[in-house]
């Protein structure tokens, strides 16, 4: 099987279900397994509706608040995931899960081996992306694209609409923020691949009115207006009356085009010297920092990697602001858990140890927030009936990449150098040029008057937040009381992961039924206008 699927099949005369998750963890698959009963389903509210208990996830939650969380794990107790390339058995109430896929990089640099010249890679590169991209326009119905102004998503337009002849209509994001709105390059890319334009609207009030419905079905935590965004996205994708849409997600994880591996491909040379240089750099103690102080392992592996500096410093600052508003107890309850440690130890070595510090960074990428956080736009646009299809992840390309040397990746100060290659009469001169810029939106939490600012003042101040048992919600009270004279950039990120939680909290009461070591949590009286007031806003 290729491409993005999740399914189950019950043998009924040998009394085993067999289930799978695709390779890379486009879709969902959330189960529990608790006193010999298996519940299985695509969202994790479906589950509570059968039955089970909504609960945080005390371990996950720490774990997520640290952006370590293990593969299997979620956001709530008992509720755990098939784990993107694994399948599972259960035979007479016995579990195994095993992995039947995983992205293998070589041990040795492709530059020991013989090696095909750069215009026989771009060939073969341009081969594999058209088949994938071919495959996934198979439909009886119309089909949309998500351009948002880069060569991701035009590397996918350009060949779509050029292999198939068939009417595209790409839809893009236009926010009202200029550094941030992409829709001009869109629009172009659109005009040169024959395709209907659609702008979508998008401002910052439309983040606070969508907001609470937005983080309801990803089930998961906001760091930004991102979720908003795609699902006002997806939503006016449904009103067009379109079904299908083409997505340029994990081209960067392809073709190695993210900003924060960018230092560790363009330092040194391949081969020994490199080992012999990540293995002194692993050996010497790195500088004190948060991140060193909460993870050793973390900071030596950071040093080794050579890890972008820019990365690193956002980690630093991050991880004071988060563990600052945490409850004495809950970090005492983890007192001594390396989360980054767990992290990376339910991995092989094997998989891990020998290959370049660009690839093991890319691994560890693909294992946490690419599956997480990246492909989690699948569960917005699903909220309105939207599949979105990727080209990018497909293990055929995939395994071909994994092997390219870094001297086709990242060429001239220029990343993804072999895609552009080979999308070159496929997209516009803007788009082959543009550098790589996540879909983000602009921020607008922390900006007083913005009504997202609002939105979160009232949600996160709340009294049913206080029953949420991870804070101390006094130092959360100071925080956004101070917010004016707070210039971190990750406040915003912040800002939106707390209101993240008091909607999810709100929509699956998962407070309700935590453990909790200190019971003071649960004993703040609830307001009933205020729920009420909250109840409307959800739209329950």
């Amino acid at each position: 099987m290729r491409g993005e699927f999740a399914f189950a099949i019950w043998d009924e005369t040998n009394q085993t279900l067999f289930a799978a998750r695709d390779r890379f963890g486009i879709k969902p698959f959330f189960y529990t397994h608790e006193q010999q009963k298996f519940i299985f389903a695509s969202e994790a509210k479906a589950l509570f509706a059968a039955g089970h208990e909504a609960r945080w996830d005390r371990q996950g939650m720490f774990q997520a608040l640290h952006f370590a969380q293990e593969q299997d794990r979620t956001l709530y107790e008992g509720v755990r995931q098939l784990p993107p390339g694994h399948f599972l058995v259960l035979r007479h109430g016995k579990l195994t899960i095993r992995p039947y896929w995983d992205a293998h990089y070589p041990t040795k640099a492709r530059a020991h081996r013989p090696s095909a010249s750069a215009a026989e890679e771009t060939a073969r590169v341009t081969d594999l992306l058209e088949t994938a991209t071919h495959l996934r326009t198979r439909a009886d119905v119309p089909l949309g694209c998500y351009p948002s102004g880069g060569v991701d998503s035009s590397a996918v337009l350009g060949p779509a609409r050029r292999l198939t002849g068939r009417s595209i209509t790409a839809f893009s994001v236009r926010f009202d923020h200029p550094s941030y709105d992409e829709s001009t390059p869109a629009s172009e890319m659109a005009r040169h691949a024959g395709a209907e334009f659609h702008p979508v609207n998008v401002t910052s009030r439309d983040f606070a009115s969508v907001f609470e419905q937005a983080v309801a079905p990803s089930e998961n935590l906001h760091y930004n207006g991102h979720g908003p965004a795609r699902y006002l996205l997806s939503r006016a994708v449904q009103a067009a009356g379109i079904k299908t849409v083409l997505g340029g997600e994990g081209a960067a994880e392809a073709f190695a085009g993210y900003g924060f591996i960018r230092q560790s491909i363009s330092t040194g040379k391949r081969g020994t010297r490199t080992k012999i240089r990540a293995l002194l750099r692993f050996l010497q103690s790195p500088p004190s920092s948060p991140l060193t102080d909460l993870s050793p392992l973390s900071g030596r592996l950071a040093h080794a990697l050579n890890l972008s500096q820019d990365l690193v410093t956002d980690l630093n600052h991050s991880i004071p602001t988060y563990r600052n508003l945490l409850h004495s107890d809950f970090l005492t309850e983890h007192d001594g858990c390396e989360p980054f440690r767990e992290f990376i130890c339910q991995f092989r070595r094997r998989d891990l140890l020998g290959r370049e510090p660009f690839k093991i960074i890319t691994y560890l990428w693909l294992k946490s927030h690419f599956a997480n956080y990246v492909l989690a736009g699948e569960r917005l646009d699903m909220a309105h009936a939207v599949e979105v299809r990727l080209p990018f992840p497909d293990d055929h390309l995939f395994d071909y990449t994994n092997n390219l040397p870094a001297s086709l990746l990242y060429k001239d100060a220029q990343n993804k150098y072999l895609l552009r290659r080979a999308v070159a009469n496929d997209v516009t001169p803007t788009v082959l040029a543009g550098a790589k810029k996540p879909f983000f939106a602009p921020p607008s939490a922390r900006v007083p008057g913005n009504p997202m600012h609002e939105l979160v003042q009232d949600l996160v101040r709340s009294q049913r937040f206080q029953s949420v048992p991870f804070f101390d919600h006094h130092a959360i009270r100071h925080f956004l009381d101070h917010l004016p004279s707070t210039n971190n950039r990750m406040v915003d990120p912040m800002l939106y992961l707390l209101a993240s939680i008091a909607v999810l909290d709100h929509r699956y009461h998962c407070s309700s039924f935590t453990n909790t070591t200190n019971h003071d949590y649960l004993a703040h009286p609830r307001s009933t206008t205020h729920l009420a007031h909250l109840h409307d806003r959800l739209g329950h």
